[in-house]
């Protein structure tokens, strides 16, 4: 798999939309579960649930609907956490290069540069036949297990956003706690380090003899620009410290160290790095344990400095010293 191919010109995942989005998540826990969902009228009549069975029994895979979509099943398979791929009628007016590709399906694995289309479309990692014979011999070498790799690639952007947001959101507060404080509007370009802000510096003093502020709007405002400071510049420390991805699968906690991950190398990194995995989260060094439990009790999406971020399912945390 060639993991430099996972963004297009802005930047944007090409396959997070698909194939580690929630709706696949949450195929993969309805087949664990045996949950059935209801077939729209296409689904029930198109056999594609019966023929994938008949041409591959010993896969032990189920057919999950997939919400949205009236022809496409996702193909989800025993102890795995997301889905292989999905199976489908073919929708020749929009994805195929024929009006006889009558079956199509997508897949991580599949990287079909042939096509002509732009590299955020899903028709990617898709392969198309005009039987079902044709699409089943494909789909039998196409469906390999989603890898750690690939959900972090996928994850990536979900952290660098939360980065972004958290150090705009502190900045923001710095700004409105200095403005309380003193009525000056304070620049972009005029935020100071903390050791060299003597303003901060007496603050701080203040706060940690347990000072009582006289002033109510003051007693609001100083431990707000305290905290800003503080948290403002541990964020900026870490966007470009050594990080490892930790995804909990069902088999396995599987841990990834990938380093600096808003470098331009990213993609070039994981590609080469070298998963650990372990039975479970009692058996991860402490670190790694403790930040994973802060992130688990918080949205997804929340990055918390020296800690990490939640991807959903999956996690980037700052990587222990010496592992």
């Amino acid at each position: 798999m060639d993991y430099n191919n996972f963004y297009n010109g802005v930047g944007r995942v090409v396959i997070q939309d698909a194939a580690i989005s929630d709706d696949a998540l949450a195929a993969a826990t309805d087949a664990a579960q045996g949950v059935q969902r209801e077939l729209g009228a296409v689904q029930r009549n198109s056999r594609i649930v019966e023929m994938f069975t008949s041409y591959w029994p010993e896969s032990d895979a189920t057919l999950v609907p997939m919400d949205g979509h009236q022809a496409r099943f996702w193909v989800c398979f025993p102890n795995e956490t997301l889905p292989r791929g999905w199976i489908g009628h073919g929708y020749h007016h929009t994805f195929a290069d024929t009006t006889d590709d009558k079956y199509m399906i997508f897949s991580l694995s599949l990287e079909a540069y042939r096509y002509r289309h732009r590299r955020h479309e899903e028709r990617r990692h898709m392969a198309f036949s005009n039987s079902f014979d044709g699409i089943m011999k494909r789909a039998k070498k196409a469906f390999i297990p989603i890898t750690t790799k690939l959900i972090c690639c996928g994850h990536r952007s979900t952290h660098l956003d939360a980065v972004r947001s958290f150090i705009d959101t502190k900045t923001d507060m710095l700004k409105a706690a200095y403005k309380k404080m003193t009525g000056l509007s304070m620049g972009y370009g005029d935020l100071p380090k903390s050791n060299e802000w003597p303003f901060f510096q007496e603050l701080q003093a203040l706060d940690n003899i347990g000072h009582t502020w006289t002033n109510s709007v003051f007693g609001t405002a100083v431990p707000e620009l305290l905290s800003s400071v503080t948290d403002l510049e541990y964020a900026k420390q870490n966007q470009h410290e050594p990080m490892v991805y930790v995804w909990p699968n069902e088999n396995a906690i599987k841990v990834l160290p990938v380093g600096d991950v808003d470098h331009g190398q990213f993609q070039g990194a994981v590609s080469n790095a070298t998963e650990f995995s372990y039975d479970s989260t009692e058996d991860l060094p402490d670190g790694y344990k403790n930040k994973l439990a802060m992130l688990q009790i918080v949205p997804d999406g929340t990055f918390l400095p020296n800690v990490g971020t939640r991807c959903g399912y999956g996690y980037f945390l700052f990587q222990e010293e010496g592992a």
